[in-house]
Formats: C-alpha cells, structure tokens, sequence
C-alpha cells in the first residue's frame, strides 16, 4: 500500500531510494500505534487515521512532487510561495 501510493505521486526527488521513503513512512505509522498503546488506547482508529493523515500525508506528497531546489526556497524564503 505505502510502496503503491509512493510509486504513484512520485514525480521528483528520484534518487532518494524508494525502500528508505517506504521506511519512513511505514517507521511513522508503528511509531504512532506504539504512542496510542502507550496512551491505553483513548483515540479511535478514525482519529489516528486523521493524525496521521494530517501529519505524514502532506509532508510525503510535498517531497514526492516538488523538486528539492522548491524545498530549500521554501526554508530560505517561507513566504514564496510553489
């Protein structure tokens, strides 16, 4: 599933090797379960989906599609805008 939806919106920043994204992603997603173990469980699936949704999804998608040299302007220029 995570190897699919990278594949999919990938459009630059290739030479970042897809089994690291995939682990990223993925080291994300047990990182959370273990917090909401940790945390006896009080969220519903449906608000960790949210969490992380909101959290991973952005981050993943703006690296897949955007080009590094948009990313640093981004850090040296916060107000432009891509």
């Amino acid at each position: 599933m995570i190897r699919d939806f990278v594949k999919q919106n990938r459009k630059h920043n290739k030479d970042i090797r897809l089994d690291f994204l995939i682990n990223h992603v993925s080291g994300n997603f047990v990182e959370m379960v273990l917090w909401w173990i940790k945390s006896c469980m009080k969220q519903t699936p449906a608000e960790l989906d949210r969490y992380f949704s909101a959290v991973i999804c952005p981050k993943i998608i703006t690296w897949l599609t955007i080009s590094v040299a948009q990313i640093r302007m981004l850090f040296i220029c916060p107000t432009h805008s891509i």
